[in-house]
């Protein structure tokens, strides 16, 4: 489900099938940063080619389940 914002009924609310709401962002330091002041997660996926920044925002938020692609 792209694009999303995160006012959209798919990033507030959990969902179980098939869909994934993508927010997309300028890089991890933002991701952290608009991330961490809400509410903990119940999931987190990281789709880069960037090992450093998949660290980067894996070591810095809060999350129940995550996937690193």
């Amino acid at each position: 489900m792209l694009p999303c914002t995160w006012d959209d009924h798919g990033v507030q609310q959990e969902i179980f099938g098939p869909l994934l709401p993508g927010l997309l962002c300028a890089g991890f330091v933002v991701v952290v940063g608009v991330i961490n002041p809400k509410q903990k997660s119940l999931g987190l996926c990281i789709f880069s080619k960037d090992p450093a920044a998949m660290v980067h925002c894996l070591s810095r938020v809060s999350f129940g389940d995550g996937w690193v692609n």
